[in-house]
C-alpha cells in the first residue's frame, strides 16, 4: 500500500490530525455552551408565552365581554326599564288629570280655593309645632 505524504502524516498523528480537521472543536464547543441552550430556553419562553401570557390575554377578554354583557344587560332591562315604567306612569296620570280639564273657570276657581283652605290648613299644622 502506497500513501501519500499527507495520508501517512494523517495515519502517523491521528489525534492531531482530527484535531485540526475538525478546527480544534470549536464550532461543536460553540454549540453546546451556547446554541442549545439558546435553543432551549427558546422552548421555554414560547411555552411561557402561549401558556401563561396567551392565558392572562384570554382571562382578561373574557372578562372584559362578561362585564360588557352585564352593561348592556342592565342598561336594557334596568335602565331603560325605569325610564319607561315612569313615562308610563305619566302617561297614565296625565290621562287621569286631562279629566279633570272641564273648560269652566268656575270649576278652576273651586279648585284654586280648596287649595288655599289646605295650604292654610298645613301652614296652621306646621305653626303649633
Amino acid at each position: 500500500m502506497n500513501l501519500s505524504a499527507p495520508d501517512r502524516l494523517a495515519a502517523r498523528f491521528q489525534a492531531a490530525y482530527r484535531i485540526l480537521l475538525n478546527k480544534y472543536y470549536v464550532d461543536e464547543l460553540y454549540d453546546l455552551l451556547w446554541v442549545e441552550p439558546t435553543k432551549k430556553l427558546g422552548l421555554l419562553l414560547d411555552w411561557f408565552d402561549r401558556t401563561v401570557i396567551d392565558g392572562l390575554v384570554h382571562a382578561v377578554a373574557q372578562i372584559a365581554e362578561l362585564f360588557a354583557a352585564g352593561s348592556t344587560w342592565t342598561e336594557k332591562h334596568v335602565i331603560y326599564g325605569c325610564v319607561n315604567v315612569i313615562g308610563y306612569g305619566n302617561h297614565l296620570a296625565a290621562r287621569q288629570w286631562r279629566q279633570l280639564q272641564s273648560g269652566m273657570v268656575h270649576h278652576y276657581a273651586a279648585i284654586i280655593v280648596a287649595g288655599l283652605f289646605l295650604l292654610a290648613a298645613i301652614i296652621q299644622l306646621i305653626m303649633q309645632l
